[in-house]
């Protein structure tokens, strides 16, 4: 499956070096999946694996500027999601929030 923010030609703004194991980050989610207050018990974990994606995605195109400031254009993006993988904006945003944090983006 495609996701929109990791398309071939943004590849190049990548950081050198940055390296994510998306398998090994999808098994932490999955073992915060009980503790986090965005994962709700109606939902399977499965319903936030593609905006944890999104979420990542964002963060290796977009690791140099302020998440705040991309606020807006990442929800513009996030609806081009399918309609069935998407969340609420909120619970996404905090999601996409929770996963630049644990890359290591300092707080906004």
């Amino acid at each position: 499956m495609l996701y929109p923010m990791f398309s071939s030609e943004r590849i190049e703004r990548l950081a050198p070096g940055m390296v994510l194991d998306i398998a090994a980050e999808l098994v932490y989610w999955k073992h915060c999946h009980p503790h986090r207050r965005f994962f709700h018990d109606r939902l399977p974990f499965e319903a936030y694996v593609p905006t944890l994606k999104f979420g990542y995605d964002s963060y290796l195109i977009h690791h140099h500027e302020r998440l705040d400031e991309l606020v807006p254009m990442l929800q513009r993006r996030y609806t081009t999601l399918n309609a069935h993988e998407q969340l609420a904006w909120p619970d996404a945003m905090e999601i996409v929030r929770a996963t630049w944090k644990r890359m290591g983006a300092a707080s906004d």
